[in-house]
């Protein structure tokens, strides 16, 4: 089936985390230095010393399941926009490079594009912009990760649909992680590409970047 929409993760999928030396953002400098502005941000709006924010930080994050700035909003009231703001607003330049291939290839795509990730809105707007695509995604179609509704949740995937006025089996999801980009999609009945080398997944297509997954969507037709 023609698609007339694709979804494309930012982390691990528009760009590689450490240029390629990694494949996971757990692994990635871009995690590490999260976590110390993490830290930071809990010295700095708890009065902790660094060993007390560490530990305060390993407990919440535990105890949130992962949902930090959720748990941060409602058990101490701080707004996550707020969160998000202190923590995840960095220069993408000491990450990633700017890759004039993918700029090239996603402004070949004719369908619709919109951008879906946990990654809060300030990050995602940084490296759209760094990455020269943000026209790209133009009516606004960013999805990011300040409402309750994220991935893996398959309403994540949905509220593109319900956007675009799109019926699922119309749209291809692109992304690095199988658990949050492509079972939900899958599920939906969304065409999936799973970007990674050398992985083992349950998508319809494996593509070791974006610009190569295009690549293939559009020589098979499908975009």
């Amino acid at each position: 089936m023609k698609a007339k929409g694709i979804i494309f993760d930012v982390d691990g999928s528009l760009y590689k985390f450490d240029r390629g030396a990694v494949q996971t953002f757990e692994q990635s400098a871009l995690s590490r230095t999260i976590r110390e502005n993490v830290i930071a941000f809990f010295q700095s709006r708890f009065g902790l010393s660094r060993k007390q924010a560490i530990t305060r930080f390993e407990e919440l994050n535990f105890q949130s399941n992962g949902e930090l700035s959720v748990w941060l909003e409602k058990m101490h009231g701080i707004p996550r926009v707020e969160y998000f703001a202190e923590t995840w607003d960095m220069d993408p330049r000491l990450f990633m490079d700017r890759d004039d291939e993918l700029v090239a290839s996603l402004g070949s795509v004719a369908a619709r594009r919109a951008v879906l990730s946990n990654a809060p809105r300030v990050w995602i707007d940084r490296v759209l912009g760094f990455l020269e695509v943000s026209h790209i995604f133009e009516p606004p179609a960013i999805f990011s990760g300040e409402p309750d509704i994220r991935k893996p949740h398959p309403s994540a995937f949905m509220q593109v649909a319900e956007f675009w006025n799109l019926a699922p089996e119309a749209i291809v999801a692109i992304g690095d992680q199988e658990e949050s980009d492509i079972l939900p999609a899958k599920a939906l009945g969304m065409q999936t590409v799973r970007l990674g080398k050398n992985v083992q997944s349950a998508a319809d297509f494996v593509a070791e970047d974006m610009t190569t997954a295009i690549e293939l969507l559009t020589r098979r037709k499908i975009i």
